[in-house]
């Protein structure tokens, strides 16, 4: 069971520096090109970072569709990770 928990590290790592490189912290939504704009809103970084922008630089908002799509993505995502760690919380403490 070790051996999986370390796996399960280092995929966790690598997916968040992948997240964070894909997160657009850098570029506007409008650089998106359309046909990416719906992978490009399920992103629930994209969003938040929106939002910053709005009140920060006073840029419009996104449309809501989008803001939607990004909050209900990281709703899931939150969710998921409760369930999963509620089941395997009692493995948790035995592996670290």
């Amino acid at each position: 069971m070790g051996r999986q928990a370390r796996d399960v590290g280092a995929l966790v790592t690598f997916l968040l520096q992948f997240v964070l490189f894909v997160s657009p912290v850098a570029y506007p939504r409008s650089l998106v090109p359309d046909s990416y704009r719906v992978l490009y809103d399920a992103n629930p970084v994209a969003g938040a970072l929106a939002v910053l922008r709005t009140g920060v630089l006073d840029m419009p908002l996104p449309p809501f569709g989008s803001l939607a799509l990004s909050v209900l993505v990281g709703t899931c995502l939150l969710l998921f990770g409760l369930i999963h760690f509620r089941r395997h919380e009692r493995f948790v403490a035995d592996l670290l």
